[in-house]
């Protein structure tokens, strides 16, 4: 990977780097997976939007993925806000589950609104 990879919250750094270079027509929905849990997610598409030699998995995009993205104006991916009822809504609209911490924060935010009417 690159300095982001020695970031102590750079969850890339944590796991088989091979997991980012997946061969032709292996899935790579693992490592999308981890980048979306990330707090740097949005980091590291900037830096791999910026420079088009960079390969493999970044920012929770493709090569490919990234190469439509530089042609559109605006990338089409927020960055996830963990641990808010936000985040939980973030991971709802991009069709994936939400990882335990905005589960918790929309499990909580649903029992503060219970509790008040």
């Amino acid at each position: 990977m690159s300095a982001l990879a020695t970031d102590a919250s750079a969850l890339c750094a944590q796991v088989d780097p091979d997991l980012w270079f997946p061969e032709k027509g292996q899935s790579n929905t693992a490592a999308k997976a981890i980048c979306h849990r990330c707090d740097i997610e949005a980091t590291c598409l900037a830096l791999a939007l910026a420079d088009p030699e960079i390969e493999g998995i970044w920012g929770g995009t493709s090569q490919r993925e990234r190469q439509v993205l530089r042609g559109s104006s605006l990338p089409k991916i927020r960055p996830i806000n963990h641990g808010t009822e936000g985040g939980y809504a973030t991971h709802r609209s991009r069709g994936e589950t939400a990882c335990p911490d905005c589960k918790t924060a929309n499990n909580a935010a649903h029992q503060r609104r219970r509790g008040a009417a």
